[in-house]
């Protein structure tokens, strides 16, 4: 029998998955980079911001449900610019202090996200997780 995703599951799949690639990728950087700790706190600080911007996607969209369409689209566009400006914030930030980290570890960082996702609903799926294809208006109707 299959469970449903909760929120929290998905995102502690997605954490825990982010956080084994980094591990590998700074794994990786031992031999190749020259400065493995730059390294390393490019990378993390850029993994830090990448959690801290799907947990606030979380927050947003958990939010939004309870609201009606126009207030929820303006509410997401608005969080959407948040999570737009704090990843534009942390590479303002990387470029100030670039002797002590480094800026390609971070967009690294920041990137490792997306590959995660994936890998955690691979995972998710091989555990029992039931994986969700979408939601058609004739599931869910929001407006009667």
């Amino acid at each position: 029998m299959k469970k449903e995703i909760g929120l929290k599951d998905t995102l502690w799949y997605i954490a825990v998955t982010t956080l084994a690639i980094s591990v590998a990728v700074f794994i990786v950087s031992l031999f190749v980079s020259d400065n493995p700790f730059k390294f390393a706190l490019g990378l993390y600080y850029g993994v830090a911001v990448s959690l801290m911007r799907l947990i606030m996607l979380a927050r947003a969209v958990n939010a939004s449900v309870d609201m009606e369409a126009d207030s929820s689209k303006k509410y997401m566009m608005g969080q959407y610019n948040i999570r737009m400006l704090m990843t534009i914030a942390a590479l303002v930030l990387a470029a100030f202090i670039r002797d002590k980290l480094s800026i390609v570890a971070l967009v690294i960082g920041l990137l490792i996200m997306q590959p995660a996702v994936y890998i955690a609903n691979i995972i998710y799926e091989k555990k029992g997780g039931k994986k969700v294809e979408g939601i058609s208006p004739k599931k869910i109707d929001r407006y009667s």
